[in-house]
């Protein structure tokens, strides 16, 4: 079906103000941290971001100087083709094993071919296997 694999993500949450996105990625550039895939939203008076990156750890204590509530978990990181219908059959193979889905994250380069989506279960590990089967 889609290569996919456990990976980690950062939930960050800060007071929601203009320019926060852009302090997020000046804290983690200047940690020498690279953003793989990122969401981001705003809710109820806060900025919320997932964040998957190449050095969880390090971007967790960068954003320390923001104030930002951090905390990690694991999170399915999926490689799909870029095709109508390879989103819905993740999350028809998710959905039809019992997994509830919490949220979904994804992007395509045009021209690449392929689509890195994050998705955040009730069971990643188990989500996993049956993406993988």
């Amino acid at each position: 079906m889609a290569r996919a694999h456990l990976t980690h993500e950062l939930v960050v949450k800060l007071p929601d103000r203009i320019g926060l996105l852009a302090d997020v990625g000046e804290v983690i550039r200047e940690a020498g941290v690279n953003i793989v895939a990122i969401g981001a939203y705003r809710k109820e008076g806060r900025g919320e971001f997932m964040l998957v990156t190449t050095d969880n750890t390090t971007a967790a204590e960068a954003l320390e100087r923001l104030n930002a509530d951090v905390t990690e978990h694991s999170a399915v990181a999926v490689e799909l083709t870029d095709e109508p219908g390879a989103l819905e059959s993740v999350a028809r193979a998710i959905a039809e094993a019992g997994i509830d889905m919490y949220w979904a994250y994804a992007s395509v380069a045009p021209g690449a071919g392929t689509a890195l989506a994050i998705v955040k279960t009730e069971d990643d590990a188990r989500a996993v296997n049956v993406l993988t089967q």
